[in-house]
């Protein structure tokens, strides 16, 4: 499987083991909301809100 990589407002990125159901669920935002995003899967990640809830995103690119 893939792995996350957090990003709170530019901080310094941590690094988690798998991204699978387990590791989204330990996911927590600590002061603001944040965005971890897939370390091998571009464009895929999870915003987690301060309030515990998740949302899964994907970001592409439009037609150039």
């Amino acid at each position: 499987m893939t792995g996350f990589r957090g990003r709170e407002d530019g901080d310094a990125q941590a690094k988690h083991p798998q991204a699978d159901q387990a590791v989204v669920e330990r996911l927590k935002a600590e002061g603001k909301d944040a965005i971890f995003r897939d370390s091998a899967l571009a464009g895929f990640g999870v915003r987690v809100h301060t309030t515990g809830r998740k949302l899964y995103i994907v970001q592409s690119r439009g037609p150039a």
